[in-house]
């Protein structure tokens, strides 16, 4: 009788141990525990990289003519940029039509430009190529072999509402009175007449058939996000 109630008791006490040990993994699995949470929000809007131009006729301010060009007379036109967005910007000229450009480029000692930015001179050539890199022209003795490059960085980091302006000289060389237009170099004829820059010519390094003819210098005033490319 002694026997039995000992092994009762153990039984009990076995049942309990069991019950302790699966009372320990559920609490482990309540997430009863102290918490506080606080909520936000992110919202926002866009910036904006936008340029107003003034200075020449069309909707952009970007039209001008250069009329009656006479040898060794410089003609000049001169345009006045703002940053109208919300952010710095980078504002860069750029010469869209290839082979427009290319018929100037190969102008030679014939054509001058000069290029300045707030009256600061950033770009001279007295000979026009496009065989070479552009660059600054030699001073003194004959001048270097240089190229109106497509794109050029006008003015970096300007900033929201600051008012910028950028002058383009063009000249062509007073010997070209003296001088017959050929195939290696294009030029007017020496007795004047004609259009500025008529494209293409024959003998210009570059033409795209998608530029089209006609003549002039399309161009174009880009702003772009600070060290962004146009």
């Amino acid at each position: 009788m002694r026997k039995s109630i000992k092994m009762k008791v153990g039984a009990v006490g076995a049942t309990f141990a069991l019950a302790g040990s699966l009372a320990v993994v559920a609490s482990g699995t309540t997430g009863a525990y102290f918490s506080d949470t606080q909520t936000g929000a992110i919202t926002g809007t866009l910036g904006s990289i936008k340029v107003t131009t003034t200075g020449g006729t069309g909707d952009d301010g970007l039209n001008f003519a250069f009329n009656n060009l006479m040898p060794g007379v410089a003609k000049a036109a001169t345009v006045s940029f703002v940053n109208d967005g919300t952010e710095l910007q980078d504002v860069y000229l750029v010469f869209p039509n290839a082979t427009a450009l290319s018929a100037l480029n190969d102008l030679g000692t014939f054509g001058e430009v000069h290029i300045s930015v707030n009256g600061v001179e950033k770009f001279a050539s007295l000979n026009l190529t496009d065989h070479y890199p552009s660059g600054t022209a030699g001073i003194g003795g004959a001048p270097t072999l240089i190229s109106l490059p497509r794109t050029m960085l006008l003015a970096s980091d300007v900033s929201v509402g600051s008012p910028n302006s950028f002058k383009f000289t063009f000249n062509y060389a007073g010997k070209l009175g003296n001088a017959a237009p050929n195939a290696s170099t294009p030029r007017p004829a020496s007795n004047g007449g004609g259009t500025f820059n008529s494209y293409p010519v024959a003998g210009q390094t570059t033409t795209k058939a998608t530029d089209g003819t006609g003549s002039g210098l399309p161009f174009q005033v880009v702003a772009v996000q600070v060290g962004q490319q146009p």
